[in-house]
């Protein structure tokens, strides 16, 4: 059960970052391309 957890949170975490990691590069491509 608790393996289970630790890899539904390690899920919830990557894709957290992911989210955020698309969201800076949305931010700096648009300074990059001004």
């Amino acid at each position: 059960m608790s393996k289970l957890r630790r890899q539904l949170s390690a899920g919830i975490t990557s894709n957290v970052e992911t989210r955020n990691l698309q969201d800076m590069k949305a931010k700096t491509g648009n300074v990059y391309e001004s």
